[in-house]
């Protein structure tokens, strides 16, 4: 998903045509807006009573404004506030997933092997990421030759979309315990104390 799409949103914005203003806008805007959203997961969690429900439906989200993004790719109507929106639900969807598949890996990878597990997780995703990018890079440069670069933005954010509708499909697949949520949950005296100290 990073190595096809994000990476490369910035290349993207230069072929939809966006303005110096514009880019600047679709690079903080959206990130900003998404910091706001993540503030709203512990009422999120609490809500879904579920780790994996809140990640599994943020990362639905984040991975369907990517699809949105690329069939408005190539119906030629990626226009910036389009553009601006769905960017704003990725990053959302983005920020919003991560504190809690952090909690959640705790509870879910047993302590004696996730130093192991984690390590090669993100070694996996480095490698996959270091493919993926030049890949990318190489077919938008040919692509922008031959006349056809908005074509292959949308295939590349397809496929980031794709990326990221299956990674939603094996969160799913994790376990959870119910009571994993309340052991994360504050108890009422943290929560006071956590007001005195504010």
């Amino acid at each position: 998903m990073v190595g096809l799409g994000e990476a490369y949103f910035g290349a993207f914005f230069l072929a939809i045509g966006a303005s110096d203003i514009q880019i600047g806008i679709l690079s903080t805007v959206p990130y900003l807006l998404g910091s706001l959203y993540q503030l709203l997961t512990p009422w999120g969690v609490r809500r879904f009573y579920s780790f994996r429900r809140w990640v599994v439906f943020n990362a639905a989200l984040q991975a369907t404004s990517l699809l949105l993004i690329s069939l408005l790719t190539f119906a030629l109507r990626a226009d910036f506030g389009k553009v601006l929106l769905l960017l704003s639900l990725y990053w959302s969807g983005g920020l919003a997933t991560s504190p809690v598949w952090n909690t959640w890996i705790e509870y879910l990878i047993p302590g004696r092997i996730r130093k192991q597990f984690l390590a090669t997780r993100m070694g996996t995703s480095q490698v996959v990421m270091l493919l993926a990018m030049p890949a990318a890079g190489l077919a938008i440069q040919a692509s922008s030759q031959s006349g056809y670069e908005l074509v292959c933005f949308g295939m590349l954010i397809l496929l980031a979309a794709c990326s990221r509708y299956y990674s939603t499909y094996m969160l799913g697949r994790k376990s959870e315990h119910d009571s994993w949520v309340l052991l994360a949950a504050p108890t009422k005296a943290e929560l006071r104390q956590d007001r005195k100290s504010t």
